[in-house]
This record gives structure tokens, C-alpha cells and sequence, in this order.
């Protein structure tokens, strides 16, 4: 019976030979290239998962047992599967392939100082049909860029330099495509063009409405606590008498029913708050 353990959480840039070295301690049923899949999306990428075909009963626990450990910065999950999964996947996978015929490879760590000749001798032994390189205003590589191949052979070619130098710095190399390179530079000319508020979606505070006031004469009695004191005001009209009070050496008309009550004063106070 065939053996067959499922990985998730695969790099995008892994490759055959670095998922085989992984599972160092199984046995693969069959060379590398028929043994190990890596399974591809609709967009022609590398979706993170992988199957492994394997020999023997001691070769499908030795992969199980890989479970939760690190390739990379990665950690893997590992689980059963079965060959009708494992042919499902190719048979997708290369439908997939066929649909996105993208030779694009994105590069990423590139230093600042780069220059397009040192690309072409990094990719010397490829065929490479173009190359975008963002930089900036003064000429500096912004750290990364995209290259486009001639055909799918060197499209592999070039994904075998991931993690090779240009200069001191090592080069991360994924697949990608025309799509993300054209949004790329289209992000790159809007990136620093600045901001203009609509005003019309929202306006200014000083053409906000002021809020409505309502009729004074009918609202509710307000209680509020001042300093131990507990004024209670009344809703008063027009036909409320009004009498003179005076309190140190100043005066002002208040209607009668405005009340002030003091908590443990022996008097009621007529005055206003």
C-alpha cells in the first residue's frame, strides 16, 4: 500500500530538494522529482503545501513524526494522506501551471547600491527578457525588483540562486507574475503622491449647523449637586411672579419658583445658580 504524507505551512520558495532534505530520515518511493510535489494555485504560485510519496510503513511514521518542526523560519504540519490525494494534486497543479504561462521571478534583499548589470551577471546563464527595478529619485534600488524569463527552464534556473549573494547580501528569489509586477510599479508612482480630502463627504467644523435649542419654557426640571447643595429649578412661564434678592452688595431678578434647598440648613433660600 502506498505512503503518502501531506506538508502545510511549506515556504513558497522551497524546492524539491530542500522538502526531501526535510524528511532526511524517510525513504522516498521514487527519485526526488516523482516522490516529492509541490502543490501550485490558480495563480501559479506555490500555495504551501506538499506531498511526499514514500516507501515503507517506517518511512510514513519517521515523516509523521516530522510534525511541527522547523524548515526555514517555518514550522510544518504533517499529515496522512494517500495517493489518490497525491495524484489529484499534480494532475491540478499542472492545470494550473498551464493556465498562468508567467516567467516573472520577484526579487527581494537586493542592496541599494545595485546596479542592472550586476542582475544580468547574476543571472548570466538565463535568458532574461526584462528587468523592473524600483528606485528612487536619486537612483537608489529600493531593495527589490522583478525579472522576466524567457521560458519555464529558466524561470527554474533562476529560482535555484535563492539565497545566493549579490555583493555582501543574499538574494531571496519567488515566483510571480505580470500582474504583481505591473501593481507594483503602478504602487511605486502613487506611493508618495499625497492625499486630497474630499471636504464634500464631510464638512468643516465651522459648517456644521449649530444644535437645536428647543423650547426653554417646557423642559424638564434640572438637579444638580453643588458643593453639599441641591438646587432644584422648576419649569417656569411667563405668568411666574419675580422678586428682588440681594446678596453681597449686588442684586438680579429671579422668579419665585426657582427653589434652592440646602441639605441640613434649618432655612430655604431663595437665588439662582
Amino acid at each position: 500500500m502506498a505512503k503518502v504524507v501531506r506538508a502545510r505551512g511549506l515556504p513558497f520558495s522551497a524546492t524539491k530538494r530542500q522538502i526531501a532534505e526535510f524528511f532526511r530520515d524517510s525513504e522516498l518511493k521514487d527519485d526526488i522529482e516523482n516522490s516529492v510535489h509541490i502543490d501550485i494555485d490558480q495563480t501559479g504560485r506555490p500555495s504551501g503545501v506538499g506531498f511526499i510519496h514514500l516507501a515503507d510503513e517506517d518511512s510514513y511514521q519517521a515523516a509523521l513524526q516530522m510534525d511541527k518542526q522547523n524548515l526555514g523560519k517555518r514550522y510544518i504540519d504533517v499529515f496522512p494522506s494517500n495517493i489518490t490525494a497525491f495524484k489529484r494534486s499534480v494532475q491540478q497543479s499542472q492545470a494550473n501551471d498551464c493556465r498562468v504561462p508567467s516567467n516573472v521571478v520577484r526579487l527581494r534583499g537586493l542592496p541599494f547600491d545595485t546596479t542592472d548589470d550586476q542582475i544580468r551577471e547574476f543571472f548570466s546563464f538565463c535568458n532574461v527578457v526584462e528587468m523592473r527595478i524600483p528606485r528612487s529619485s536619486w537612483s537608489q534600488c529600493k531593495g527589490h525588483g522583478f525579472v522576466v524569463l524567457n521560458s519555464k527552464e529558466d524561470t527554474k534556473k533562476a529560482l535555484e540562486l535563492h539565497m545566493q549573494c549579490i555583493g555582501d547580501r543574499y538574494i531571496e528569489i519567488f515566483t510571480s507574475s505580470m500582474e504583481e509586477m505591473n501593481d507594483d510599479s503602478n504602487l511605486g508612482a502613487d506611493r508618495y503622491k499625497p492625499k486630497i480630502r474630499d471636504d464634500k463627504k464631510r464638512g468643516k467644523p465651522y459648517e456644521r449647523p449649530p444644535p437645536a435649542r428647543g423650547d426653554m419654557s417646557r423642559r424638564k426640571p434640572i438637579h444638580r449637586a453643588v458643593s453639599g447643595i441641591q438646587a432644584v429649578r422648576s419649569s417656569c412661564s411667563s405668568s411666574d411672579s419675580w422678586t428682588e434678592e440681594s446678596h453681597a452688595g449686588s442684586s438680579c431678578r429671579i422668579p419665585l419658583s426657582w427653589v434652592l434647598t440646602i441639605g441640613n440648613a434649618e432655612s430655604t433660600l431663595r437665588a439662582i445658580l
